[in-house]
C-alpha cells in the first residue's frame, strides 16, 4: 500500500502542490500591509488567495490515467489520504501566513473554499474547480462593500465567529466526502 500511496501522490503531482500553496502563502503574507483596514480591497485580496490555495487542492484531484485507473486501483482511500495531507498543509501554511491577523479566519475560509472547490470538481472537472470559490468571493464583496456581512458571506466574518466555521466545516466534510467517493471529472466527456 505504501508504494501505492507513493506512486498515487506522485501523479497527482502533490510535490508541486505544495510548493505552489508555499509560495501562495508566502504571497499572502507579503501582501499583509495592504490587508490591513476593513475596505473591500483590504478583505478581498486574503480570499483571493485563498481561492487560489483550495484551487490548487481541488485541481490535484485530476486523474491523470482515466479508466484504466478506476478498474484497477482501489481509489476511495487513496484520494481521502491525498486531500487529507493536501487540506492540512494547505491550512497550515495559509494560517501560519496570517499569524498577527485573523489566523482563525485563514483556517475557515481555507477549509471552506476548498470544500467548495472539491464539491466542483466532480461537476465541471479539476481543472476549473476553482470557479465556484472564486465566484462565491466576488458575491462576497457587495455585503463586505455595504459593511453588512451576514451568514451569506461568511468567508468576510471573523475567525470566532461559530456559524461561519461550521459553514466551512460543513463544504469541507462535503467536498472532501464528493470526491474520495466519486473522484473528479477528468474530460469534457466524462458524464457529470
Amino acid at each position: 500500500m505504501n508504494c501505492l500511496l507513493i506512486l498515487y501522490l506522485r501523479s497527482r503531482r502533490v510535490a508541486l502542490i505544495v510548493v505552489l500553496l508555499a509560495a501562495t502563502a508566502g504571497v499572502l503574507r507579503a501582501v499583509k500591509p495592504l490587508t490591513e483596514g476593513d475596505s473591500e480591497f483590504a478583505v478581498l485580496l486574503p480570499l483571493v488567495l485563498t481561492v487560489a490555495a483550495a484551487g490548487l487542492i481541488a485541481a490535484s484531484t485530476r486523474s491523470p490515467f482515466g479508466d484504466p485507473e478506476r478498474a484497477t486501483v482501489p481509489l476511495p482511500r487513496l484520494r481521502l489520504i491525498h486531500l487529507l495531507v493536501l487540506v492540512a498543509i494547505g491550512v497550515a501554511m495559509l494560517g501560519a501566513a496570517r499569524v498577527g491577523d485573523d489566523p482563525g479566519a485563514a483556517l475557515r475560509n481555507t477549509a471552506g473554499l476548498t470544500g467548495l472547490a472539491l464539491l466542483t470538481a466532480p461537476v465541471i472537472g479539476a481543472a476549473l474547480a476553482w470557479i465556484a470559490p472564486l465566484a462565491y468571493i466576488i458575491y462576497c464583496g457587495g455585503p463586505v462593500d455595504t459593511h453588512q456581512v451576514g451568514p451569506s458571506a461568511w468567508p468576510a466574518l471573523p475567525g470566532t465567529n461559530t456559524t461561519a466555521t461550521l459553514i466551512a466545516l460543513a463544504l469541507l466534510v462535503a467536498g472532501v466526502a464528493t470526491v474520495t467517493l466519486t473522484g473528479a471529472r477528468d474530460h469534457r466527456t466524462d458524464p457529470p
